[in-house]
């Protein structure tokens, strides 16, 4: 086997298995694939990726849009409009009442959200509302 022959077979085997490897990176695109636990909500691993993926999109509530002047890009955010979001009490949180449908202040989600993302959501409220 010549050393052009070697090496290209090499590096075949290399690709294959970082094209393997990143088959599964843990990285979710769909945001129908977020789950949130009953309990211990986190932030960082549940709450903003479902921003992320379904409501930071452009001509939403991303940074430059900002719809019903509305970003929700980081925590942060969450606490710029009074109310959106009271630690310890999702009952009256903006945030869960627009997610719930109650307010008029977002006429439809798309994609939609799942029943366990907005119970997921309140329950992060109700728990704190932690930046974890």
């Amino acid at each position: 086997m010549s050393r052009t022959t070697l090496a290209t077979t090499i590096l075949s085997i290399l690709a294959a298995a970082v094209a393997v490897v990143g088959c599964d990176s843990g990285f979710v695109t769909d945001p129908r694939d977020i789950v949130f636990p009953e309990s211990d909500v986190s932030y960082s691993q549940h709450v903003q990726p479902l921003f992320d993926l379904s409501c930071t999109t452009s001509g939403c509530h991303d940074g430059f849009t900002q719809a019903a002047g509305l970003r929700l890009e980081t925590y942060a955010d969450l606490f710029q409009k009074p109310g959106m979001v009271r630690p310890n009490d999702s009952a009256r949180s903006t945030l869960r009442l627009a997610m719930r449908g109650v307010t008029v202040l977002h006429p439809r989600i798309e994609p939609l959200l799942t029943e366990n993302q907005v119970r997921g959501v309140a329950i992060w409220i109700q728990e704190g509302a932690s930046n974890n």
